[in-house]
């Protein structure tokens, strides 16, 4: 259809419900980009309405970007939301104990956790005055919070309350909640993560090895029921992987968190959501966990995931608008190229240069005073694709540049020794060829 007739169509009332319906779906079943796109979509015919419609959508916007990462554009949504609000707490209670709920969870995640905990004794406050109880929601919430401060302000002795805080709202919720299996998962996974984090301030071998055994335990649970009631593609399974690849790590279970890491990097590789930073973490971890184990061979079974990974992000634009970021991320990958087999050095020097070239061209932008602009222009052309936020590293962009250089001219200088070798090794007058192409393990430009 072309775009006059998809707004008339969606410009009936019935059509444009369904539409704004249809966006929590999408959340539903993390189909980010399209939940963005259909939000871009009707958000002018909702705002030309205004009232309900524009006060729903922007309920549902608020939820993609937040999805997203893009927190500070959440927050400027939600707060345009909260101006739609005709009621007073007094009035609607159950309402502002939703929208201070998720407020809390807009600071934590701009990681201002005074904000947040503000707002989080709100909504128990906005209970109490209306003689109901606090909910396992808030105890949650409240647990994870003073979690997040302890580590902030460097009071880890606080760790104690947040474990404490956490797993009664975990068993409250096992008795209000029994058939809510999604949001029991995402509870044992912050108590398995408080327990590890106790783990890892814990000066004591005993109590550090009980902290991370417990986490353990938690974790399994959290991992094994999204297994069940989602599968392993799904992006809360895989930062389920994740963490308990990480609490398995530090009791030196290297060979079972070998597998989740692997998976959890197909994972965020394939994703609406991909963030190059989680992309480049997950590498290192692989890289990490396989030399540790002596299975560089294994390294091999990342190469699907990084070709997908690179066209994810290329398609989304991050390539040119994170060029520095994204250069990083070459190296790596030409690091796990080389750890793999050295005789995937034409590949790793192919990623090296490609790498320059990002830098070069980001540089030259930088002087120019241009922006990168690439990627909006290409969605111009085509169609609006989705992206998240939070996509740079924390990089040098002079010292990768100088550091890449050094790694070209390493690996030009050893191909050439084994080149130079190559002329001169005769056996029976035949020259014995030494080379052989990579292990099929190859990158994409």
């Amino acid at each position: 259809l072309k775009e006059e007739q998809v707004t008339q169509v969606l410009g009936q009332n019935r059509n444009l419900g369904t539409a704004i319906d249809l966006i929590g779906v999408y959340l539903k079943n993390y189909e980010i980009d399209k939940a963005d796109r259909l939000c871009a979509q009707i958000a002018p015919l909702c705002l030309e309405r205004g009232g309900v419609w524009y006060f729903k959508l922007l309920n549902f916007y608020t939820t993609v970007r937040m999805k997203q990462s893009r927190y500070q554009e959440a927050l400027e949504m939600y707060k345009e939301y909260e101006t739609l609000i005709n009621f007073s707490p007094e009035e609607a209670w159950e309402l502002y104990d939703t929208v201070y709920r998720n407020f809390g969870w807009i600071y934590t995640s701009l990681r201002d956790f005074p904000k947040a905990l503000e707002y989080f004794e709100k909504c128990v406050s906005v209970k109490r005055a209306h003689g109901v109880p606090a909910h396992w929601f808030d105890q949650w919430d409240l647990g994870k919070t003073h979690a997040r401060l302890s580590l902030q302000l460097g009071r880890f002795e606080d760790l104690a309350l947040a474990a404490q805080l956490i797993g009664e709202a975990l068993e409250m919720h096992r008795t209000a909640e029994p058939t809510d299996t999604i949001m029991r998962c995402k509870m044992l996974n912050s108590a398995g993560e408080c327990y590890m984090v106790r783990g890892d301030f814990c000066q004591d071998a005993q109590a550090r090895n009980h902290c991370y055994d417990k986490a353990i335990k938690l974790q399994e649970e959290s991992y094994q029921l999204y297994m069940q009631v989602l599968g392993p593609k799904k992006p809360l399974t895989g930062w389920a992987m994740e963490d308990l690849a990480g609490a398995y790590q530090r009791r030196g279970r290297l060979e079972d968190a070998k597998p989740l890491l692997l998976q959890a990097l197909r994972v965020e590789c394939s994703k609406d959501i991909i963030k190059l930073a989680s992309m480049a973490r997950l590498l290192d971890s692989v890289l990490e966990l396989h030399e540790a184990t002596s299975d560089n061979a294994g390294l091999a079974a990342c190469q699907d995931a990084i070709n997908e990974g690179l066209e994810n992000l290329q398609k989304r634009g991050i390539h040119t608008s994170e060029a520095v970021s994204y250069a990083a991320l070459l190296q790596k990958i030409a690091k796990i190229l080389l750890a793999h087999d050295e005789l995937n050095r034409d590949g790793a020097v192919d990623l090296l240069e490609e790498g320059l070239r990002y830098l070069s061209g980001s540089a030259e932008r930088s002087r120019s005073g241009q922006p990168d602009t690439a990627a909006d222009d290409e969605e111009e052309r085509h169609f609006y694709i989705p992206k998240a936020g939070q996509q740079e590293l924390d990089v040098d962009a002079a010292a990768l540049h100088r550091d890449i250089e050094v790694q070209l001219e390493q690996l030009r200088h050893s191909a050439a020794a084994e080149a130079s070798r190559m002329i001169f090794e005769v056996v029976d007058d035949e020259v014995t060829e030494s080379c052989a192409s990579p292990q099929n393990f190859t990158s994409v430009d």
